[in-house]
């Protein structure tokens, strides 16, 4: 028998009992979410024992308060979220908005600073200085800025520039307080869930196969200098799948740049083929709350009925849904590993 637990912290309130719980994650997007509905009067507790009359919920957090959720079953819980407290709706029950660790960056503001010819993890290395977190040196790609101005806005203004920098195929995403930033395709932790179709896994409709309209592509970035100084980084990739592709040279795209290291238009370039041409299931699966799994894992997946359907997979997001009705984890399916 399985029995649901948690243990959620908000403030300084500990052992909070939500109505319902919904937490979201994806490497696309560096801003976990968590909503936590409660009731709209509450009584607080102290060993045990009732110290207030009824009082309102709302009124006890505030942005900015601590937050942390456990969840699991038969008293094992697992951490699913941690982060602060964005906003309250002072609905019925009310929602409690929460956001990962992004939060400290959108509230953080940053002098006048230019870089020029870095890399990218010493402007992330600024960007975090003054709060707990971190950067994972094995999952930031290791590419230059060319020139890069912080002109007063936000730790996450600053974030979206970086991605328009690096024609938004890096992917900045949270572990926690651990700040990653990846090209296409993101390089999987070595964690893994397992997932047998038609077993552990209540529902696999949504998962379908992409296929590119051509796998014969040539694709350029392109940076001129100033002084007129051209520099570029090229990838092909020759591979016919599709019954309407052409022999010939297959398509040809040219981007202009504004990085001028060689090395890293390189990289942008074959990120950029592998994004186009990528070939694979994808889509979502919904599951149990255990196994536990979490963005950039591991999928390992069984189909007995379509074996093509067999395979580790990138866990690209998670979401998370708890309360009276049960507890279910939906995985999306990324690129096959």
């Amino acid at each position: 028998m399985f029995v649901l637990g948690s243990d959620i912290t908000i403030g300084q309130f500990k052992k909070v009992n939500p109505h319902e719980v919904k937490i979201t994650k994806s490497v696309q997007e560096y801003v976990d979410k968590a909503i936590i509905k409660l009731p709209a009067t509450g009584r607080l507790k102290r060993a045990g024992e009732v110290i207030t009359e009824s009082t309102d919920t709302a009124k006890q957090f505030a942005e900015g308060d601590f937050v942390k959720i456990d969840l699991g079953y038969n008293g094992k819980l697992v951490n699913e979220f941690t982060g602060f407290v964005s906003k309250i709706n002072f609905a019925t029950p009310i929602e409690v908005e929460c956001e990962g660790y992004s939060y400290l960056l959108r509230k953080k503001q940053y002098a006048v600073k230019v870089f020029k010819d870095v890399k990218l993890i010493e402007v992330l290395k600024y960007l975090i200085v003054g709060t707990p977190i971190r950067l994972d040196k094995n999952h930031v790609s290791d590419l230059m800025v060319t020139k890069f101005l912080v002109e007063k806005q936000t730790g996450t203004e600053l974030l979206e520039q970086l991605k328009k920098m690096f024609n938004n195929l890096i992917h900045f995403y949270f572990k926690n307080e651990v700040l990653c930033a990846e090209l296409f395709p993101v390089v999987a932790f070595p964690n893994s869930a397992f997932y047998k179709l038609g077993w552990n896994v209540v529902k696999d409709d949504s998962l379908k196969l992409k296929e590119p309209k051509n796998e014969n592509i040539t694709i350029t970035y392109k940076h001129t200098a100033v002084d007129g100084t051209k520099m570029e980084g090229k990838n092909t990739l020759k591979k016919i799948v599709t019954r309407g592709s052409s022999s010939g040279d297959g398509e040809q795209k040219e981007v202009k740049s504004g990085i001028k290291d060689t090395e890293t238009l390189t990289k942008l370039a074959a990120s950029d083929v592998s994004k186009t041409s990528y070939r694979g299931y994808e889509g979502k699966i919904k599951a149990f709350l255990q196994p536990y799994c979490e963005t950039a894992w591991r999928a390992s997946i069984t189909d007995e009925k379509y074996p093509e359907r067999s395979g580790i997979y990138l866990v690209e997001s998670i979401e998370v849904t708890y309360g009276m009705a049960g507890a279910r984890r939906t995985v999306g399916i990324g690129i096959k590993l």
